[in-house]
């Protein structure tokens, strides 16, 4: 029985550009290469190459759609990273809003008032108290209208809560000097006491 191998040099067409048959001796040493004829071989083995190089060309497409696939997925991730620094940055911003429109006691009011300058912690005290409104405030409403003045004076002697959106709030914030930011960050203050 003789035992021989076949090589085969193959393009990437899929077609065959040479054969040599090696035969092996009974000791299992391979002899040297004796060409074959393309003819002969390329019956059988023609098609088998084809076949390959048809894998090998639909593997490399695969590959480069994956190559761009992953291009795409970089790019994606760097918008979806902005989109959620915008959105942390949105979310921030409504939650410091949220705050700034909270309704906070008459403590938390004076308290802040009292940290944010706009009334000693000695008027805060008895503003808490419920007997004295604070020097500041009552200027602010002494300059109102004398028909809003007395709502305005019970708004802050009888309030158990300030609401921030409060028509009293911003009308006294005026007549103080107040932006509607500082009233904001006061509020905001007020909330996380």
């Amino acid at each position: 029985m003789a035992i021989y191998e076949i090589l085969i040099r193959g393009a990437v067409d899929g077609s065959l550009v040479g054969a040599h048959q090696i035969d092996w001796n009974e000791q299992g040493v391979p002899g040297l290469p004796r060409p074959l004829a393309v003819d002969a071989v390329g019956g059988v083995l023609g098609a088998a190459f084809a076949t390959l190089a048809t894998d090998y060309a639909n593997l490399k497409a695969k590959a480069d759609d994956y190559d761009a696939a992953t291009v795409e997925l970089a790019a994606l991730k760097e918008k979806t990273a902005d989109y959620d620094a915008v959105k942390a940055k949105a979310d921030a911003y409504d939650a410091a809003q949220a705050a700034a429109l909270a309704t906070v006691s008459r403590r938390q009011f004076f308290q802040a008032a009292a940290l944010s300058g706009l009334i000693t912690p000695d008027e805060a005290l008895s503003a808490v108290a419920g007997v004295v409104v604070p020097a500041s405030i009552a200027a602010a409403i002494n300059t109102l209208p004398e028909d809003q003045r007395f709502a305005a004076q019970m708004a802050v002697v009888g309030s158990r809560d300030f609401e921030r959106l409060n028509p009293f709030v911003s009308l006294l914030a005026v007549s103080m000097g107040k932006t509607s930011a500082e009233i904001d960050a006061l509020f905001t203050l007020a909330a996380s006491l």
